[in-house]
Parts: structure tokens; C-alpha cells; sequence
């Protein structure tokens, strides 16, 4: 837009100068025009240069020029004061960090002002964590064993390890689907048919 505005102003200004220069006297760039004769029965046309202008319509270009000079600032004016407020009024956020607008999508763990005024989270390491940590209880001593040989090991090893571990996990997953397959079309079915309660006669 403001480049746009830049060239109309340009070209208004190099039509301006134009019209100065004609109203001193000196001479506009020729002008070509068409003109038809008939030679010999046949229709021709022909250029010929035209160096002639009249004041009434330097003064009328010049007119013109000022008006569209002055459409040209208004315009512009106009549209940086519309793209400076609609941009400032984007920027203003109306949301607090408490509002509770956003309660259903809230993050697991977070609490309402609520709550949180009334219970607020101690951070000393003397009261009892907010969450539980079962990590430890639920490992044995192979896998506490595993867990510190896989931590003294490097990075590459490392990911080597993990990617086999994920090449051994599909490979399985397919060879149980191979068998879910197998079973399904042999009539073979794992699952427990639940027992079928009989009514007794009185």
C-alpha cells in the first residue's frame, strides 16, 4: 500500500515538473497521432507529430495532478491510521491467568484460584510432595541393575539399544497378529464364553 502510494506520488511529481516546463515555453515531447488518407483508392494511415498544446489543458493536467496528489495523501493517511489501531487492538489481551473461562481444557495438575488461595502449594521439601512416587516401589533389583548398566553407557550405545529394543516390539506385535489370525480362521477362541444360566422349574 505505501508503495503504491510512493509511485503515484512520483509519477504526480514528474507531472507536475512536465507541466512547469510547457507553461515556460519549452516545448512537450511530441505526441503521435493517426491520420488516414485514401492513395489511390485504398486507405492508409500515417503518423505525424503533434507539438502543439494548448493552456487551457496545461492547466487542466495541472489541476488534475493536484487532486490526485491530495486523494493520493488522504488515502494513505487514512489506511496507516486504520492498520495501526486494528494492529494495537489485536494486541491487547483481555484473558488473566486465573480466569477460569478455560476450566473443561484445563492441564491435568493445575487448580482454580479457588483452590489455589486456599491451598496453596508449599515448596519445602519438609511437607509432602504433591504427587506420589511409586517409581522406585514398583522396580525390582534385575531392573534397578539394568537401569544403572544402560546409564554408564554412551550415547551411541545407547540409541543402538533403544532401536533394537523397538525392532524386537514390532517384531513381536506382528507375530502376535500372525497368531490372532491363525486362531480366528482354525475356530480356535482364546477368550472365555460366559456360561449360560439355566432357569430352574419350579
Amino acid at each position: 500500500m505505501f508503495a503504491l502510494s510512493r509511485s503515484l506520488v512520483r509519477v504526480a511529481a514528474q507531472q507536475t515538473s512536465r507541466t512547469r516546463t510547457l507553461h515556460k515555453g519549452v516545448q512537450s515531447t511530441p505526441s503521435f497521432r493517426v491520420h488516414e488518407e485514401e492513395v489511390g483508392g485504398v486507405k492508409q494511415r500515417f503518423n505525424y507529430r503533434s507539438e502543439i498544446v494548448d493552456s487551457w489543458k496545461l492547466d487542466r493536467s495541472h489541476r488534475n495532478v493536484w487532486v490526485s496528489f491530495a486523494f493520493i495523501i488522504i488515502i494513505g493517511f487514512t489506511a496507516f491510521i486504520y492498520v495501526k489501531g486494528t494492529t494495537m487492538n489485536d494486541l491487547n489481551c483481555h484473558e488473566k491467568l486465573g480466569s477460569d473461562s478455560m476450566e473443561e481444557g484445563r492441564a491435568p495438575g493445575t487448580k482454580s484460584d479457588s483452590s489455589q488461595s486456599s491451598n496453596p502449594v508449599q515448596t519445602s521439601f519438609s511437607q509432602k510432595p504433591v504427587y506420589e512416587r511409586r517409581f522406585g516401589a514398583e522396580l525390582t533389583g534385575e531392573d534397578v541393575h539394568l537401569i544403572n548398566e544402560l546409564g554408564k553407557l554412551p550415547k551411541e550405545e545407547l540409541l543402538n539399544r533403544v532401536n533394537n529394543l523397538r525392532n524386537t516390539v514390532f517384531v513381536l506385535d506382528q507375530e502376535q497378529e500372525y497368531q490372532l489370525t491363525r486362531a480366528r480362521l482354525m475356530g480356535i477362541d482364546t477368550t472365555p464364553k460366559p456360561t449360560p444360566i439355566k432357569k430352574e422349574n419350579p
